[in-house]
């Protein structure tokens, strides 16, 4: 998705074919993260540095006030959201793209439901899609039923398949139907079974 230390200058870990004008905001360690034109003013004016993990970067701003240091992340800078409550959820799932059109306000759940990353995931295989050993088969299913007494939403069952893209695809199905423009899917929109 994105290179953190990117010899190639700034945007490009967003793709050669990118769509959108974008302005690079340099972040202290070589990174770099972009923002629309009208913000590059205010945004540009700010000292930015990166924050996460090398798979999930986002760029925050810190300053001192009072002896205390307080840190502003970029995306909600941008859309000047200054409410803990309120989340930010970058629609292509990347961090460091603080476009205004890839930002949108979201609820704690929206947003963790438009994360691509699991365990699963990061061993090469789908979102949702887990083996069951007691029906030699893979299973699809996600935490999006009632919140049970542990305090977790119980897991929604979809069923068995012989093949795990199968499985993935049902995920999928399931996913755009609960989680509308907030799922995370295995594959783009529109082939989902």
């Amino acid at each position: 998705m994105h290179t953190p230390h990117n010899p190639h200058g700034p945007g490009t870990q967003f793709g050669t074919n990118f769509p959108h004008q974008w302005v690079p905001v340099p972040l202290n360690d070589g990174a770099w993260a972009i923002v629309s034109p009208e913000d590059s003013e205010r945004v540009l004016a700010l000292t930015w540095h990166t924050t996460g993990r090398d798979d999930d970067l986002y760029a925050r701003h810190a300053k001192k006030i009072a002896g205390r240091v307080t840190h502003t992340l970029l995306h909600r800078f941008v859309l000047c959201v200054t409410d803990p409550t309120v989340f930010v959820d970058h629609a292509d799932g990347c961090g460091l793209n603080c476009l205004r059109y890839n930002l949108r306000p979201s609820t704690p759940r929206q947003n963790s439901e438009n994360q691509a990353f699991s365990k699963n995931l990061r061993a090469g295989k789908f979102k949702g899609v887990s083996w069951n050993a007691r029906a030699k088969k893979w299973e699809a299913g996600f935490r999006g039923g009632e919140i049970g007494p542990d305090g977790k939403r119980r897991r929604v069952y979809l069923g068995v398949f012989d093949d795990p893209e199968a499985a993935a695809r049902a995920y999928d199905a399931a996913a755009l139907r609960v989680f509308g423009e907030f799922a995370a899917l295995n594959f783009p929109i529109g082939r989902a079974a």
